[in-house]
């Protein structure tokens, strides 16, 4: 598995939660698996310090689950994590849009979003921290993304990782979000356009359907 490969002795605790933030991501660690401390010493190739404290990181974050006199387990998600979840994200890219206008970068923040819709690439300045699959997610990375607010692409990025890791507990295969143009386009619209009143709507809407697809199994 690509996440196990080793870490070089100096890397610090940071590069090795996002190293386990990619492999939770990605579906290399599912929900329910646990994490065993000397195995993943030996796997990157670390002492016991940054790996604690990576792992207490991804605890903080949501993203792991550590039980008494048990150990620590990837964590799992139910039906009212879903809402929770989706509800959190369209307060936080509704922020995030709000911070694009207000800056007055909505035409450009809507231009780069059409051209996503329409070619699949995302601009070449766009580093993610995670690479997330499918063009649903880079849509709404984008949207953070142009915000240029580090704490809220932070904060963004762990509720991704639980979407994705909600489809894996509640579902075999992912939702058919292949229908998602119209909406995407839209919302790309009203930025170029400046509807700043209707978009936040718009956003809810589309993540609230997005979350019904999956509470219902696609």
């Amino acid at each position: 598995m690509d996440f196990l490969t080793p870490i070089d002795l100096e890397a610090t605790s940071g590069r090795i939660a996002q190293r386990l933030r990619a492999a939770i991501a990605s579906g290399q660690l599912a929900h329910g698996t646990q994490l065993v401390e000397t195995e993943l010493c030996g796997m990157f190739n670390v002492s016991r310090g940054p790996l604690r404290e990576a792992l207490q990181r991804l605890v903080q974050e949501g993203l792991l689950r550590s039980v008494r006199n048990r150990g620590i387990f990837v964590e799992s998600f139910d039906l009212d994590d879903v809402r929770d979840i989706y509800v959190t994200r369209a307060a936080l890219e509704g922020a995030a849009a709000r911070i694009i206008f207000r800056r007055g970068d909505n035409r450009r923040a809507g231009d780069r979003l059409l051209r996503l819709v329409d070619t699949g690439a995302l601009p070449d300045d766009f580093v993610p921290g995670i690479e997330f699959p499918g063009h649903d997610f880079r849509f709404h990375q984008l949207i953070v993304h142009d915000a240029r607010s580090k704490r809220l692409v932070r904060i963004h990025q762990t509720l991704l990782i639980e979407t994705t890791m909600c489809v894996e507990t509640l579902q075999a295969t992912p939702p058919d979000v292949s229908h998602f143009r119209e909406a995407h386009l839209a919302i790309a619209e009203a930025f170029r356009s400046g509807a700043v009143d209707s978009l936040a709507t718009m956003l809810a809407r589309h993540l609230d359907e997005t979350e019904g697809l999956l509470s219902s199994g696609g």
